[in-house]
């Protein structure tokens, strides 16, 4: 009888150690499945994050990647290396892809080989119908290096639960699973729109997509304190000078109408083959950008005519400033 007790005894411990580590097991297992959901749930605001990231600077890029003004024979700047950019997309239109700033005869070709491939009269010159086809052409390009660049899927590298041992579940109730700690999911940037500065923003992003951001020009760390610009004064009831004004450029089908303005402000030419004042026009063409020099081709005109014009511009404030008639001739054929 005693022996029969002390086996019942030794039975009763056995079965009491064998349940408290099965209930030791089920808390780490509890504890490592909550750490595994929490880093889950890191990388999906990660993800939330970069795409809302993504989102912005698309936005941006289309409001500020923009050629604005007319280009020629002769002109140079950094507008000019972005025509080359986009003229380079192609290489039926632009084979050379040099990207110098300066307008030469290569690039001049390469202007000509474009709008005679996009139905715009091949003049060799920039203009407004030409700018809207490769402004959309610049923004495409964007938009491929900001997919190219920002590191979306660098998520899909990292295990979506960290590595632990075969065993780990079953390890002794003294021992713990280990995992991998977690880095740093978010990063906060000042964000400086490609091409205007003073749109600079603070955001936070997620930590693996800094690097293409500071490839984009945009710093570490929040923006500092800035004055916003003040509105438009609406005081102001002055319109705009226009001074300079001239038709150069004349051929049979094109002329370029120029003129300078002593404040920002838009551009419309108003054209027709009889006197404008009094007779209402015919044609307008026109560039919505608050500039100082306008520059407006216009195409498609008859060889051998005369041509009677006037300029608008309008300032930020709404005031208008209308110029006097003046005409000029398309050569012959």
């Amino acid at each position: 009888i005693k022996i029969t007790l002390f086996i019942g005894f030794l039975v009763v411990i056995i079965a009491q150690n064998a349940a408290a580590q099965t209930i030791s097991t089920s808390s780490d297992l509890r504890a490592q499945l909550e750490q595994q959901l929490e880093r889950l749930r890191q990388q999906l605001l990660t993800l939330q994050q970069q795409q809302a990231a993504v989102k912005t600077t698309r936005s941006e890029i289309k409001e500020t990647v923009q050629l604005t003004r007319q280009m020629r024979h002769g002109m140079n700047g950094e507008d000019i290396k972005q025509l080359q950019k986009a003229l380079a997309e192609d290489s039926d239109v632009y084979p050379e892809k040099l990207i110098t700033g300066f307008f030469g005869r290569a690039t001049e070709n390469a202007v000509r080989k474009f709008q005679k491939k996009h139905g715009i009269n091949a003049v060799g010159e920039v203009g407004p119908q030409t700018r809207i086809r490769l402004n959309q052409i610049l923004s495409q390009k964007q938009m491929r290096q900001l997919d190219d660049e920002a590191p979306l899927s660098s998520l899909k590298r990292k295990p979506a639960f960290p590595q632990t041992s075969p065993d780990a579940a079953t390890s002794s109730p003294n021992s713990s699973a280990t995992t991998t700690p977690s880095s740093d999911s978010e990063a906060i940037i000042c964000h400086i729109p490609p091409g205007n500065p003073s749109r600079r923003h603070t955001l936070t992003i997620g930590a693996p997509a800094l690097s293409a951001h500071l490839a984009h020009g945009d710093t570490k760390g929040p923006c500092p304190e800035t004055t916003p610009p003040p509105p438009p004064n609406a005081s102001d009831t002055t319109p705009p000078i226009i001074s300079d004004l001239v038709a150069t450029s004349t051929t049979a089908s094109s002329s370029q109408i120029t003129w300078y303005t002593n404040e920002p402000a838009t551009a419309k030419v108003w054209y027709a083959t009889t006197p404008i004042i009094p007779a209402a026009p015919t044609l307008m063409i026109g560039n919505p950008d608050l500039v100082q020099t306008h520059n407006i081709l216009l195409s498609g005109l008859t060889s051998s005519t005369t041509y009677f014009y006037i300029v608008v511009s309008t300032d930020v404030a709404g005031n208008n400033a209308t110029s006097t008639e003046n005409n000029f001739s398309t050569r012959a054929q």
